[in-house]
């Protein structure tokens, strides 16, 4: 993980030094109802986001976007394996799809 100084990606602003304080809260917590899509990036925490998301990936089995490229890729492949995923590389994330029963996907969209 990278923090203050040590990281060295651009994000688009000045870097500076704060001491301000930050709730942590987990996805469970806020008891959200019918998650269908989650995206996670969040600068190497992903394994610890996906450790609260826990119980709500299991109740309503979404479709995921993890980004991997500041954690260890093959424990968020087993995260989603072990609750049977199938999971794809996507570039620097991976795309974590339930299976069809569990995400019927229906739609009137017309593709481009």
């Amino acid at each position: 993980m990278e923090f203050g100084e040590q990281q060295k990606e651009f994000i688009g602003q000045p870097r500076q030094a704060s001491s301000e304080k930050v709730r942590q809260v987990s996805l469970d917590s806020l008891q959200l109802a019918n998650v269908r899509l989650m995206k996670i990036d969040i600068e190497g925490m992903e394994e610890a986001a996906l450790a609260g998301a826990q119980h709500t990936i299991e109740r309503d089995r979404p479709l995921c976007l993890v980004e991997w490229i500041k954690s260890d890729k093959a424990a968020l492949v087993g995260f989603f394996k072990q609750r049977n995923y199938t999971v794809l590389d996507y570039g620097m994330n991976i795309l974590c799809l339930p299976s069809p029963a569990d995400f019927p996907f229906q739609h009137s969209l017309t593709a481009l």
